[in-house]
């Protein structure tokens, strides 16, 4: 396999894992107050990948001479598109219980991304002695819980892929 393709299951690699980890700790702390729904944990582990995605960025930035540069700009525009449609929903998921004068700007959005990754990671561990109160307490968490599995079996198959590369 080329050095190129490496760094790419590498990129892809760091990416699965950073939704790996964000998931039972965001999910944890979505529901912490009331539960709200699919959507809520759902945009919660996102915003909280989000979060982490400088990570990902910063191993691309580290990598941009051995790979095509307009990677880098991709990765951008994917984490910042992905990051409006989140914030988008989550305006329309809170629109009812939230203080009419108060309105959550984009930037403000981003910076509570990364503070959204950092409550997932403290989480985590209470959250993976805990799995079945994350994943079945509420049934529209099963779908999630089912999206973690995979996210591990493609972490398996891509790490297998890498060690048993020439």
């Amino acid at each position: 396999m080329k050095e190129e393709g490496k760094i790419y299951l590498k990129f892809a690699l760091l990416n699965l894992f950073m939704l790996l980890i964000t998931q039972p700790g965001s999910i944890a702390f979505a529901n912490f107050d009331a539960p709200y729904g699919f959507l809520k944990d759902f945009t919660t582990w996102i915003m909280s990948f989000i979060g982490l995605s400088p990570l990902s960025l910063l191993y691309l930035i580290l990598k941009r001479d051995q790979i095509n540069r307009k990677i880098i700009l991709g990765y951008v525009i994917f984490i910042l598109a992905t990051a409006f449609v989140v914030y988008r929903i989550q305006q329309l998921l809170f629109e009812g219980f939230r203080s009419p004068s108060y309105q959550l700007s984009f930037p403000l959005f981003l910076f509570a991304c990364f503070l959204s990754a950092l409550l997932s990671l403290m989480i985590l561990p209470a959250a993976v002695t805990n799995l079945s109160e994350i994943y079945l307490r509420y049934d529209y968490d099963k779908p999630l819980g089912i999206i973690e599995i995979l996210i591990l079996i493609l972490i398996i198959m891509i790490s297998y892929r890498l060690k048993n590369s020439p």
